[in-house]
């Protein structure tokens, strides 16, 4: 419209389930939401102001995991926010370290069993065979055996994966019509099968030894 001023936005970085105005029983989720070259404070919107953004919820619940894809209002009370964790795990103290020194345990794709994908996490204790991760997109955790999880740091050229940023930049366009995509992604940006890791990631296994873990229980 002529005359107001238009922002863009950068992310959706919470959720919150409000019940709808003129006291009906009716729930709707609104979104906190960063502008981009907005100097103030992010700010909580209903998901009809996405109109050509809605790249930007999709994505936030692509972040929060399997554990949120359902997110039927219904599902949810009013008022609880569902927000990006930050990641951070403690471990025992060795030499240099302090026992609240808090540093990142071994990187993997663990087996979400939901879904029979791999997930980015970090792991953060054993017991026995098992592995307790805090999963990259949503925080939550989960005990997940040895037998299932890759380290991200051997992820080869090559390996099949699904991306799950809805975004990228068009870097060539070929002449028979075809385009070539350029993306810059994170390991929380990939899912890997589990028939893919069975069938690429063979010779991938991670033994105890190399394991880094806060705690054993």
């Amino acid at each position: 419209m002529s005359g107001e001023e238009e922002f863009f936005v950068s992310k959706v970085i919470g959720a919150k389930v409000e019940e709808a105005a003129g006291g009906k029983s009716e729930k709707k989720w609104v979104y906190l939401t960063e502008w981009a070259d907005y100097p103030y404070e992010a700010t909580w919107e209903p998901e009809h102001h996405f109109n050509g953004t809605k790249w930007a919820i999709q994505s936030f619940w692509e972040k929060m995991g399997p554990k949120y894809w359902d997110h039927r209002v219904a599902r949810f009370n009013s008022g609880v926010i569902l927000s990006l964790p930050q990641i951070a795990i403690k471990r025992k103290p060795g030499p240099g370290r302090s026992s609240e020194g808090l540093i990142s345990g071994t990187r993997v794709f663990a087996l979400w069993h939901e879904t029979q994908k791999y997930y980015a996490a970090v792991v953060q204790r054993r017991k026995g065979e098992k592995y307790q991760v805090r999963f990259e997109e949503d925080g939550s955790q989960s005990w997940v055996a040895r037998q299932h999880l890759r380290p991200c740091a051997k992820l080869r050229k090559g390996d099949t994966v699904v991306l799950k940023s809805t975004t990228a930049q068009v870097s060539e366009i070929k002449p028979d019509g075809s385009i070539k995509i350029a993306q810059t992604l994170n390991f929380d940006n990939v899912v890997i099968s589990a028939w893919d890791v069975e069938a690429q990631w063979g010779d991938r296994r991670l033994t105890h030894r190399k394991i880094v873990y806060g705690k054993e229980t």
